[in-house]
C-alpha cells in the first residue's frame, strides 16, 4: 500500500471475524471526512439526545454501520456516552 501511495487499510475484529477496510485516495482526505461526520453526530446528538442511531443514519447520509462506527469512535474518545437502554435511553455530551 506504501508503494502506491495508498492509506494502510483499516483491519477490526467485527462479528466473531475480521474486516479489512481499504481506503481510497489520501488518509488526510479520510481523516476530514471522519472528522465532519464525528461533528454532525455530536451536534444532532446535542439537539436531540434521545436521537436514534437509524435518525443520525439518515440525518448524516451514512449507513447504520458507519455511524455505529462513528459513535464508538465518539465513545472511545470520552465524547459521549449511552444512558440507559437502547431503547428509552439517551445521550450525554461530554466534551
Amino acid at each position: 500500500m506504501k508503494n502506491a501511495g495508498m492509506p494502510e487499510p483499516i483491519i477490526e475484529e467485527y462479528a466473531g471475524g475480521f474486516q479489512i477496510t481499504f481506503l481510497k485516495g489520501s488518509f488526510q482526505s479520510v481523516e476530514k471526512s471522519v472528522e465532519k461526520s464525528v461533528e454532525k453526530i455530536v451536534m444532532l446528538i446535542n439537539d436531540n439526545p434521545n436521537i436514534t442511531q437509524r435518525e443520525l443514519a439518515i440525518k448524516t447520509g451514512l449507513s447504520r454501520r458507519g455511524v455505529e462506527k462513528n459513535i464508538s469512535i465518539l465513545k472511545k474518545d470520552g465524547k459521549i456516552k449511552r444512558i440507559g437502554p437502547a431503547k428509552g435511553g439517551h445521550w450525554i455530551v461530554l466534551k
